[in-house]
């Protein structure tokens, strides 16, 4: 649900609230997906200028992108119910600025980037499921009807928001030894055996931009990737020593 405010989209950043049971019902038969297909190309024509759909739709160019998510991010409410985030703000001074200017818009762009990746998906406290009422466990975002597409976009971004957030405060040392998340970790393993990034994305179903932003991430915490060891050195990556001459 939006509201306007000024003549400027608010974007609703309560995901599921307002969707009804059949926007998060995974089509089965081809005649329900035919109808999600067309779903999303009568939102294209009936607003082809909403950042939410100019993310999601893959016609979309970098700088489109780009633009729709710092309008995206304008909107978006900087009060978050995780405590520990509150607290890492609450020290921050222009925090407000540096959510909506820095954080949000890198934040739905990695998850538009995520966009085909299939996983669980829960909508609030609603979870996706087949028409039989089953959870589906494998499902991709995109094959969600459009309004529930969408409310996914904002709520992957603020998670992953959430995370950039509590991150960003831990000094050098302790982000040495943080580990991977599951996803870091695959990907850390597929570059490590020489995997190139162009692969990985198509092995892990993600875009380029957003391998090349979690590779950061694992630099970050100090671990490898195939084109910038890091304090963590293992594998095939650890340097030989020389050999001796004698």
């Amino acid at each position: 649900m939006e509201e306007t405010r000024g003549g400027e989209a608010i974007v609703d950043d309560v995901p599921g609230k307002h969707l009804d049971q059949s926007a998060i019902v995974l089509p089965l038969d081809q005649s329900a997906i035919v109808t999600r297909i067309v779903d999303q190309i009568v939102a294209e024509f009936k607003n082809p200028r909403d950042p939410r759909w100019i993310l999601l739709r893959s016609l979309s160019r970098k700088n489109q992108r780009e633009n729709a998510a710092r309008q995206i991010a304008a909107t978006m409410s900087t009060r978050f119910a995780n405590p520990n985030v509150r607290h890492e703000l609450a020290g921050r001074a222009g925090a407000r600025q540096w959510l909506r200017e820095i954080v949000f818009p890198a934040a739905l762009l990695e998850a538009a980037g995520e966009r085909f990746t299939e996983r669980r998906i829960r909508l609030g406290k609603r979870w996706v499921k087949d028409a039989g009422g089953r959870r589906v466990a494998k499902v991709q975002p995109m094959q969600l009807s459009v309004t529930a597409a969408r409310r996914w976009l904002i709520q992957r971004a603020r998670t992953l928001a959430e995370e950039s957030i509590i991150g960003s405060s831990r000094s050098a040392a302790a982000a040495l030894r943080r580990r991977p998340s599951k996803r870091e970790e695959e990907l850390r393993r597929l570059l490590v055996a020489g995997t190139s990034r162009a692969d990985a994305a198509l092995k892990m179903q993600l875009d380029r931009s957003t391998i090349d932003n979690r590779a950061r991430r694992l630099r970050s915490k100090g671990w490898p990737t195939a084109d910038s060891p890091g304090p963590h050195q293992i594998g095939p990556l650890a340097p030989k020593p020389p050999a001796d001459p004698m």
